[in-house]
């Protein structure tokens, strides 16, 4: 396996983080809550993985030269907080009204 690949160092990023705000996460708050909460933050820290993985291969492809990996880290990590950020603001326009469960 090359790491010369962009998709391929910005996928390793990215995983590192979300195996570490996964493990972060469940160390906090793992007892406490239910499984369907649970299968929440794994579906969105997993969209911002991908998202952020595809955003920085791709920008990182496309320049004159590779990113070094501090680059790709520390752009994967604004990158991915940005997407979970949009991600947790627009979580509450698909959640079911209140109201519209009597």
């Amino acid at each position: 396996m090359s790491f010369s690949n962009s998709y391929v160092r910005a996928s390793i990023v990215s995983l590192a983080i979300f195996l570490a705000a996964g493990l972060r996460y469940f160390q906090k708050y793992g007892d406490a809550r239910d499984s369907r909460h649970v299968s929440l933050v794994l579906l969105i820290h997993g969209t911002a993985t991908l998202v952020t993985t595809l955003l920085v291969g791709t920008f990182s492809k496309r320049s004159a030269k590779p990113w070094p990996w501090l680059q790709v880290a520390l752009v994967s990590f604004g990158c991915w907080l940005a997407v979970l950020c949009v991600l947790a603001l627009t979580q509450k326009m698909y959640a079911p009204d209140e109201n519209s469960m009597d």
